[in-house]
């Protein structure tokens, strides 16, 4: 088993407990868990919603 895949599985597991939904519900967080390919496009859906905002608001990397 490659080790993104252990990670995923392992999140998901922590996500599934009755502690860590109740600790991150306290703190107004909705927890999911997806697959590395679904998270993969999350972030390239990301990506392409903000670049052009950061773009047109002209902001630079130091």
């Amino acid at each position: 088993m490659d080790i993104v895949n252990r990670v995923q599985q392992e999140t998901a597991k922590s996500l599934a407990t009755p502690a860590m939904r109740e600790r991150l519900a306290a703190q107004g967080a909705i927890p999911s868990g997806n697959t590395p390919a679904q998270f993969a496009q999350q972030i390239d859906r990301e990506l392409k919603k903000w670049q052009p905002v950061v773009k047109a608001s002209g902001a630079k990397v130091d």
